[in-house]
């Protein structure tokens, strides 16, 4: 189903979607085995002392019981849906209380246990929690993706990154078109600054048609964040890379130059980016030190790898290489098409090759490319949104061969028409028939070879072609 990226949280506190699937794919033995025990559920009305939806709760975590003595079963599933009442009405150490007499009744019983984990994740015992519903799923196999998808979130907010992320890894193998899934992974990539691998999963999810707004803002700038995303509540950094790429969203290049040496830059990522941080404040003795370590240190791994690439294609450029610095460039933005800085490399490039045509075609993409990033910018400071800024975006996307986005973002558009009641419930449908029809058909024609190759020549605008041609000369 094609999403909008205006999800709603479920209605219970504390409730990820995670726990939706998992309250989805949980069975209903509980209440049958209930309903079983004692005959009385069956008829439709509650069983003795259990609450009608919709009553208050009160302080009393024995409230609604009536002194009867119930079988175990019907007396936990009483206890259980109180809590459920009491985390609805913000009463959470109530609910806690009351799902701790469930477990103590239904010690083994699927709804109870999940609820009781969640309700220890949300007091931070993420450890307690793990474990309770890893002990679960291995009793019940109808929740275990579920589980390791939920499990993977709470790593992940303990602070066990490589944990979680193994978790997530692991379930997509399982369920590769699993959006909570290639979510999950886009969020813990952005959070530690590996945006090629955080693209992957962005793009996977617009594939989907199930992206957020926020996520759509990413794929247009993909190398960091933009300032208004990169705050504790959106982009909460993981580790020095994740640091430093919060820092240099607000070009504070020298900090986050600083932060990389932190730890004295390791990895390929690490390495690119504090070249990107050299190039930025003009530092060519530092870059000419990280071009040695990615030489050095990754020269396989370099070539496929966008800000590496763009590291070198400058370091090429400043040594007076131009058709060495070309190639580099090329590829990097072949991999990544939002990359301004490396545009701007390759115009003066193309200059150099006397390639004056294709150097004014990249002048004009610098224009547009720079254009959807401030247009980002502005919706990322802000919760406004207007007409004409979503519009706008949606056409210099489609100009920009970027259809798969441009669509997504209609989709946003169509929401918060909807939203701010401006757009009538039939022209919505309308509008949506027509973004899922034009979303397959650019499914299948983006899928297709010719347009991958296609592509890869209008990115560089016709660069690579012209390359070709002077080396036949």
């Amino acid at each position: 189903m094609f999403q909008f990226g205006l999800h709603n949280r479920a209605g219970r506190i504390g409730f990820s979607l995670w726990s939706v699937v998992l309250l989805v794919a949980a069975p209903s033995s509980f209440a049958q085995t209930a309903q079983d025990s004692s005959g009385q559920a069956a008829s439709g009305q509650p069983a003795s002392g259990q609450p009608v939806s919709g009553q208050p709760v009160s302080g009393q975590a024995d409230q609604g019981l009536s002194g009867n003595s119930l079988p175990p079963l019907e007396q936990a599933l009483s206890y259980h849906e109180q809590a459920l009442m009491a985390m609805d009405a913000n009463q959470e150490d109530l609910a806690f209380s009351l799902v701790r007499k469930a477990k103590r009744l239904a010690p083994d019983n699927t709804q109870v246990v999940f609820l009781m984990s969640l309700l220890l994740a949300d007091r931070h015992r993420y450890p307690e929690a793990i474990r309770m519903l890893d002990q679960l799923s291995g009793k019940d196999p109808t929740i275990r993706l579920p589980a390791m998808g939920q499990t993977a979130e709470w790593l992940i907010k303990f602070g066990d990154w490589v944990a979680g992320e193994e978790r997530y890894l692991a379930l997509l193998q399982q369920a590769p078109e699993a959006a909570l899934v290639h979510r999950g992974l886009a969020s813990l990539y952005l959070r530690q600054g590996y945006d090629a691998k955080a693209a992957k999963h962005l793009r996977k999810l617009c594939e989907l048609g199930d992206i957020q707004e926020s996520e759509l803002r990413s794929l247009l700038m993909q190398s960091m964040s933009f300032p208004g995303d990169a705050t504790p509540d959106n982009f909460d950094p993981v580790g020095t890379l994740g640091l430093a790429k919060a820092q240099a969203a607000y070009a504070d290049w020298k900090s986050a130059a600083e932060t990389l040496q932190l730890d004295d830059p390791a990895t390929l990522d690490e390495l690119a980016f504090a070249a990107r941080c050299a190039i930025e404040m003009q530092d060519w003795e530092s870059l000419q030190r990280w071009i040695k370590s990615i030489s050095e240190n990754h020269p396989s791994s370099a070539i496929g790898h966008a800000g590496s690439l763009y590291a070198l294609g400058v370091y090429s450029q400043r040594q007076g290489n131009a058709k060495a610095a070309a190639g580099y460039l090329i590829k990097a933005i072949q991999l990544d098409a939002t990359d301004v800085a490396a545009y701007r490399f390759l115009q003066q490039v193309a200059i150099a090759l006397d390639a004056s045509q294709v150097a004014e075609q990249i002048g004009q993409r610098i224009a547009m490319i720079s254009r959807t990033r401030e247009l980002g910018a502005e919706m990322a400071s802000g919760p406004d949104r207007s007409y004409g800024t979503m519009t706008e975006l949606i056409e210099l996307l489609a100009k920009l061969n970027r259809p798969l986005e441009s669509l997504a973002w209609r989709g946003v558009r169509l929401a918060y028409g909807q939203q701010h009641g401006t757009l009538p419930a039939s022209q919505a449908r309308e509008q949506l028939q027509q973004i899922l029809s034009e979303r397959e058909s650019e499914l299948q024609r983006t899928s297709t070879e010719k347009y991958i190759i296609d592509y890869r020549d209008f990115v560089v605008c016709g660069l690579s072609q012209y390359l070709q041609e002077l080396s036949k000369e």
